[in-house]
Protein backbone atom coordinates (compact mmCIF):
# COMPACT_ATOMS: atom_id res chain seq x y z
CA UNK A 1 0.00 0.00 0.00
CA UNK A 2 0.83 3.81 -0.68
CA UNK A 3 2.09 5.33 2.98
CA UNK A 4 3.71 7.92 4.03
CA UNK A 5 5.29 7.99 7.77
CA UNK A 6 6.53 11.08 10.19
CA UNK A 7 8.62 10.32 13.47
CA UNK A 8 7.76 12.67 16.43
CA UNK A 9 10.49 14.22 18.33
CA UNK A 10 8.80 15.04 21.31
CA UNK A 11 10.49 15.46 24.63
CA UNK A 12 10.78 12.23 26.80
CA UNK A 13 10.95 10.12 23.69
CA UNK A 14 13.36 7.99 22.97
CA UNK A 15 15.30 8.25 20.03
CA UNK A 16 14.97 4.96 18.01
CA UNK A 17 16.23 3.63 14.89
CA UNK A 18 13.91 3.66 12.93
CA UNK A 19 13.00 7.07 13.86
CA UNK A 20 16.64 7.60 12.26
CA UNK A 21 16.32 5.31 9.25
CA UNK A 22 12.89 7.32 8.65
CA UNK A 23 14.70 10.31 8.16
CA UNK A 24 17.48 8.87 6.39
CA UNK A 25 16.00 7.02 3.79
CA UNK A 26 13.13 9.27 2.97
CA UNK A 27 14.41 13.24 2.07
CA UNK A 28 11.12 14.72 2.92
CA UNK A 29 12.14 18.48 2.32
CA UNK A 30 14.09 17.95 -1.04
CA UNK A 31 10.77 15.96 -2.21
CA UNK A 32 8.02 18.49 -1.10
CA UNK A 33 10.50 21.54 -2.86
CA UNK A 34 11.07 19.78 -5.60
CA UNK A 35 7.54 18.86 -6.75
CA UNK A 36 5.69 21.84 -4.52
CA UNK A 37 4.71 23.20 -7.93
CA UNK A 38 3.43 20.16 -9.38
CA UNK A 39 -0.55 19.51 -9.36
CA UNK A 40 -2.06 15.95 -8.30
CA UNK A 41 -1.21 13.05 -9.46
CA UNK A 42 1.07 10.43 -10.34
CA UNK A 43 4.73 11.94 -9.91
CA UNK A 44 6.48 8.63 -11.19
CA UNK A 45 6.25 5.08 -11.55
CA UNK A 46 3.14 3.19 -10.84
CA UNK A 47 3.04 0.82 -14.07
CA UNK A 48 0.29 -1.71 -14.31
CA UNK A 49 1.64 -5.38 -15.25
CA UNK A 50 -0.68 -8.00 -15.93
CA UNK A 51 0.27 -11.79 -14.57
CA UNK A 52 -2.09 -14.42 -14.71
CA UNK A 53 -5.06 -13.16 -12.69
CA UNK A 54 -3.64 -10.50 -11.25
CA UNK A 55 -2.79 -7.31 -11.90
CA UNK A 56 0.85 -5.64 -10.52
CA UNK A 57 0.93 -2.13 -9.31
CA UNK A 58 4.91 -1.34 -9.83
CA UNK A 59 7.06 1.27 -7.25
CA UNK A 60 6.03 4.90 -7.61
CA UNK A 61 5.18 8.09 -5.58
CA UNK A 62 1.88 9.67 -5.71
CA UNK A 63 0.69 13.01 -5.14
CA UNK A 64 -2.52 13.26 -3.47
CA UNK A 65 -4.12 16.45 -1.80
CA UNK A 66 -0.68 17.97 -1.93
CA UNK A 67 0.96 14.84 0.61
CA UNK A 68 3.54 12.36 -1.46
CA UNK A 69 2.65 8.77 -1.07
CA UNK A 70 5.27 6.16 -2.11
CA UNK A 71 4.87 2.58 -3.14
CA UNK A 72 7.94 0.63 -1.77
CA UNK A 73 7.13 -2.46 -3.65
CA UNK A 74 4.92 -3.81 -5.85
CA UNK A 75 1.43 -4.70 -4.99
CA UNK A 76 -1.20 -7.12 -6.69
CA UNK A 77 -4.46 -7.04 -6.99
CA UNK A 78 -6.67 -10.07 -8.15
CA UNK A 79 -9.15 -9.19 -11.06
CA UNK A 80 -12.38 -10.80 -11.76
CA UNK A 81 -14.43 -12.13 -14.83
CA UNK A 82 -16.77 -9.26 -15.70
CA UNK A 83 -18.40 -7.34 -18.33
CA UNK A 84 -18.85 -4.48 -15.98
CA UNK A 85 -16.42 -1.84 -15.85
CA UNK A 86 -13.93 -2.09 -12.98
CA UNK A 87 -11.54 0.66 -11.86
CA UNK A 88 -8.75 -0.09 -9.90
CA UNK A 89 -8.52 2.70 -7.23
CA UNK A 90 -6.43 4.03 -4.92
CA UNK A 91 -7.89 4.68 -1.75
CA UNK A 92 -6.27 6.73 0.92
CA UNK A 93 -7.05 7.29 4.16
CA UNK A 94 -7.13 9.75 7.57
CA UNK A 95 -4.10 9.75 9.23
CA UNK A 96 -3.68 8.03 12.40
CA UNK A 97 -1.20 8.24 15.08
CA UNK A 98 1.18 5.08 16.01
CA UNK A 99 3.59 4.86 18.80
CA UNK A 100 6.34 7.39 17.10
CA UNK A 101 4.95 8.35 13.96
CA UNK A 102 2.42 9.92 12.10
CA UNK A 103 0.47 7.16 9.16
CA UNK A 104 -1.05 8.10 5.93
CA UNK A 105 -2.23 4.93 3.93
CA UNK A 106 -4.09 3.73 1.74
CA UNK A 107 -5.82 0.78 0.19
CA UNK A 108 -5.82 -0.79 -3.87
CA UNK A 109 -8.68 -2.01 -4.89
CA UNK A 110 -10.74 -2.90 -7.85
CA UNK A 111 -14.04 -1.20 -7.80
CA UNK A 112 -17.46 -0.66 -9.86
CA UNK A 113 -18.28 2.21 -11.01
CA UNK A 114 -17.80 5.59 -12.86
CA UNK A 115 -17.05 7.79 -10.16
CA UNK A 116 -14.87 8.10 -7.68
CA UNK A 117 -14.88 9.43 -4.23
CA UNK A 118 -12.78 12.32 -3.08
CA UNK A 119 -10.48 10.35 -0.75
CA UNK A 120 -9.68 8.13 -3.93
CA UNK A 121 -7.26 7.82 -6.84
CA UNK A 122 -7.37 6.48 -10.67
CA UNK A 123 -4.86 3.95 -11.62
CA UNK A 124 -6.44 2.57 -14.64
CA UNK A 125 -9.95 0.97 -15.42
CA UNK A 126 -11.18 -1.78 -18.34
CA UNK A 127 -14.00 -4.28 -19.11
CA UNK A 128 -13.36 -8.08 -19.08
CA UNK A 129 -14.95 -11.16 -20.66
CA UNK A 130 -14.40 -14.25 -19.30
CA UNK A 131 -11.80 -16.99 -20.92
CA UNK A 132 -10.25 -13.48 -23.03
CA UNK A 133 -6.33 -12.34 -21.66
CA UNK A 134 -6.33 -9.02 -20.28
CA UNK A 135 -4.00 -6.68 -22.02
CA UNK A 136 -1.36 -4.11 -20.67
CA UNK A 137 0.09 -3.41 -23.75
CA UNK A 138 -0.77 -0.84 -26.93
CA UNK A 139 0.37 -1.08 -30.45
CA UNK A 140 -1.10 1.93 -32.30
CA UNK A 141 -3.09 5.08 -30.26
CA UNK A 142 -6.09 3.37 -30.53
CA UNK A 143 -5.66 0.83 -28.09
CA UNK A 144 -6.03 2.92 -25.54
CA UNK A 145 -9.72 3.25 -25.92
CA UNK A 146 -10.54 -0.49 -26.50
CA UNK A 147 -13.55 -1.26 -24.92
CA UNK A 148 -12.87 -4.68 -23.60
CA UNK A 149 -9.84 -6.74 -22.38
CA UNK A 150 -7.65 -3.92 -22.56
CA UNK A 151 -6.37 -1.94 -18.99
CA UNK A 152 -7.30 2.05 -19.82
CA UNK A 153 -5.10 4.56 -18.92
CA UNK A 154 -6.77 7.46 -20.41
CA UNK A 155 -8.49 8.59 -17.54
CA UNK A 156 -5.22 8.54 -14.92
CA UNK A 157 -4.02 11.89 -14.18
CA UNK A 158 0.08 12.30 -14.26
CA UNK A 159 1.06 14.94 -12.13
CA UNK A 160 2.41 18.23 -14.03
CA UNK A 161 3.30 21.87 -13.45
CA UNK A 162 -0.47 23.78 -12.17
CA UNK A 163 -2.67 20.87 -13.17
CA UNK A 164 -2.60 16.99 -14.19
CA UNK A 165 -1.63 15.75 -17.59
CA UNK A 166 -2.24 13.01 -19.31
CA UNK A 167 -0.80 9.89 -19.50
CA UNK A 168 2.63 9.70 -20.87
CA UNK A 169 2.41 6.66 -22.67
CA UNK A 170 -0.81 8.32 -24.87
CA UNK A 171 1.31 11.70 -25.83
CA UNK A 172 4.39 9.23 -26.88
CA UNK A 173 2.32 6.90 -28.80
CA UNK A 174 0.88 9.99 -30.05
CA UNK A 175 4.17 11.51 -31.04
CA UNK A 176 5.95 8.28 -32.56
CA UNK A 177 2.51 7.72 -35.35
CA UNK A 178 2.90 11.45 -35.92
CA UNK A 179 6.59 11.35 -36.85
CA UNK A 180 5.66 8.18 -38.73
CA UNK A 181 3.05 9.55 -40.93
CA UNK A 182 3.78 13.64 -41.57
CA UNK A 183 5.25 14.99 -44.46
CA UNK A 184 6.16 18.57 -43.60
CA UNK A 185 4.13 20.32 -40.87
CA UNK A 186 6.16 22.21 -38.23
CA UNK A 187 3.19 22.36 -35.94
CA UNK A 188 2.92 19.22 -35.76
CA UNK A 189 6.46 18.03 -35.40
CA UNK A 190 7.47 20.00 -33.05
CA UNK A 191 4.71 19.10 -30.43
CA UNK A 192 5.76 15.57 -31.23
CA UNK A 193 9.44 16.08 -29.93
CA UNK A 194 7.83 18.13 -26.72
CA UNK A 195 6.24 14.70 -26.38
CA UNK A 196 9.19 12.62 -26.84
CA UNK A 197 11.51 14.84 -24.93
CA UNK A 198 9.24 15.47 -21.74
CA UNK A 199 8.25 12.47 -19.49
CA UNK A 200 4.84 14.24 -19.05
CA UNK A 201 4.03 17.03 -21.51
CA UNK A 202 2.11 19.97 -19.75
CA UNK A 203 -1.43 20.36 -20.27
CA UNK A 204 -1.42 23.27 -21.01
CA UNK A 205 1.00 22.87 -23.92
CA UNK A 206 -1.51 19.92 -25.47
CA UNK A 207 -3.81 22.48 -25.26
CA UNK A 208 -2.15 25.28 -26.77
CA UNK A 209 -1.44 22.67 -29.50
CA UNK A 210 -5.31 21.22 -29.76
CA UNK A 211 -6.51 24.69 -30.43
CA UNK A 212 -4.25 25.68 -32.64
CA UNK A 213 -4.77 22.69 -34.95
CA UNK A 214 -8.07 21.78 -34.86
CA UNK A 215 -9.73 25.41 -34.11
CA UNK A 216 -11.19 24.56 -30.86
CA UNK A 217 -12.55 26.65 -28.08
CA UNK A 218 -9.67 27.62 -25.61
CA UNK A 219 -11.73 26.51 -22.16
CA UNK A 220 -11.19 23.16 -19.93
CA UNK A 221 -11.17 19.73 -21.71
CA UNK A 222 -11.40 16.20 -19.79
CA UNK A 223 -8.45 13.63 -20.42
CA UNK A 224 -10.98 11.56 -22.91
CA UNK A 225 -11.88 14.35 -24.53
CA UNK A 226 -8.23 15.44 -25.54
CA UNK A 227 -7.64 12.09 -26.42
CA UNK A 228 -10.64 11.96 -28.89
CA UNK A 229 -9.06 15.35 -29.97
CA UNK A 230 -5.27 13.66 -30.52
CA UNK A 231 -6.77 10.71 -32.25
CA UNK A 232 -9.07 12.93 -34.69
CA UNK A 233 -5.72 14.34 -35.73
CA UNK A 234 -4.21 10.80 -36.43
CA UNK A 235 -7.02 9.93 -38.24
CA UNK A 236 -6.45 14.00 -40.35
CA UNK A 237 -2.86 13.04 -41.05
CA UNK A 238 -3.10 9.81 -42.06
CA UNK A 239 -5.51 10.12 -44.50
CA UNK A 240 -3.69 13.46 -45.88
CA UNK A 241 -0.78 11.02 -46.48
CA UNK A 242 -3.10 8.76 -48.13
CA UNK A 243 -4.11 11.34 -50.32
CA UNK A 244 -1.10 12.95 -51.13
CA UNK A 245 -2.21 16.59 -49.60
CA UNK A 246 -1.10 18.32 -46.39
CA UNK A 247 -3.44 19.67 -44.00
CA UNK A 248 -1.56 22.86 -43.20
CA UNK A 249 -3.69 26.69 -42.43
CA UNK A 250 -6.82 24.34 -42.88
CA UNK A 251 -8.94 25.13 -39.72
CA UNK A 252 -11.29 21.86 -38.58
CA UNK A 253 -14.25 21.49 -36.49
CA UNK A 254 -15.26 18.84 -34.54
CA UNK A 255 -17.88 17.98 -32.35
CA UNK A 256 -17.47 17.04 -28.78
CA UNK A 257 -19.80 14.39 -27.60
Amino acid sequence: MFSNQFPYFKKGNILKKSMLENIRDYPRDFINLYFQDYSDGILTGCSLEVKGNYININRGLIKFKDRMYMLNEVSKVDYEDSSNEMILKVKFLDSKEENDFEIYESNIYLDTGQKLEESEFELGRFKFRKGAQLRDNYNQFTDFAIEYNTINLINVKYSSVSEPSIHPLISKMFAHQVLDNIEDSSLDISFAMQCLSNKVVNRKLIMAYLVKKLGLEDKAYTNMEIYRFLRRILKLISGNISNGTQARNRPNKIIVD
